[in-house]
């Protein structure tokens, strides 16, 4: 067969059998055009010549062999990507997005976000703020029976408020709760300080009465709410 090349109009001799009934992509090795070469339907054939052993013509590689281009339809597009491929690898994408996603989300109900796996959280903004440890003391406690300004009859609580740490503090709310012998909570009343912050080494003194009749054998517990 006489095989004509479209873009610089170069002949070669081209056995039947090498392009098949298919026909076959080509590539001219004198201006490197490809195109491809049908035996049905292109005009560029003329009556088979003898087969020339130096014929200047190569075949395209296997990968762009017609039976591949009919997978063109079927997945890939103009430019030769395979489109289903790439859906897959995205699908997988965001299939381990969202399990990784569902473990994170565990892991923030499981409380593992404030434990040793903090560090794994944070880059998320699933970590919680690091707590700041005051460094308020409570000092000197002193508790007996009292009575308020009204003239009812409690338990007067006094102590000192002490800032032992190196900068300003906050001073929150204190609640002065009374415990039974067996540990179960009976009334409580929250004592605000004269001052809003104490400087470091700075204390400030507490006065407050719980009200109800007390027992010797009650506790007092005293801690710190915060605002």
């Amino acid at each position: 067969m006489k095989v004509i090349c479209p873009e610089c109009s170069t002949q070669f001799d081209v056995p039947v059998s090498l392009l098949g009934t298919g026909g076959r992509r080509v590539r001219c090795s004198s201006c490197g055009h490809v195109w491809m070469a049908d035996i049905a339907n292109d005009d560029s054939f003329g009556s088979f010549h003898r087969f020339d052993e130096n014929m200047d013509i190569e075949p395209i590689p296997s990968s762009v062999h017609p039976e591949d281009d009919d997978a063109m339809g079927h997945g890939h597009d103009a430019s030769g990507i395979d489109t289903r491929y790439l859906m897959r690898l995205f699908a997988g994408f965001a299939l381990a997005c969202a399990l990784a996603g569902g473990l994170l989300g565990l892991g923030v109900a499981l409380g593992w976000n404030s434990g040793p796996l903090r560090p794994l959280y944070a880059p998320f903004g699933l970590a919680p703020a690091p707590s700041h440890e005051s460094a308020l003391m409570l000092e000197d406690i002193v508790a007996k029976m009292g009575a308020d300004a009204a003239g009812q009859p409690g338990l007067q609580v006094t102590g000192t408020i002490r800032n032992t740490g190196t900068g300003r503090e906050s001073v929150p709310t204190l609640e002065i709760t009374v415990l039974s012998e067996i540990g179960a909570e009976g009334d409580s009343v929250h004592v605000k300080s004269d001052k809003d912050s104490l400087d470091a080494g700075e204390d400030v003194a507490f006065t407050a009465v719980v009200p109800g009749d007390a027992d010797p054998k009650d506790r007092i517990r005293l801690r710190f709410i915060p605002e």
